[in-house]
């Protein structure tokens, strides 16, 4: 349990997405494999 890398581990907002990369993130939601996460049920 290294004091500094829990500090690091808790840094978790400390980045910024760019404008590309936040399209990006949006253009793999319409690429979507496998069932749709709203509407599938588990068994």
């Amino acid at each position: 349990a290294d004091p500094e890398r829990q500090r690091a581990n808790l840094d978790v907002f400390g980045f910024e997405l760019s404008p590309g990369q936040l399209a990006a993130i949006a253009d793999r939601a319409h690429r979507r494999m496998g069932g749709d996460p709203q509407t599938h049920e588990e068994f």
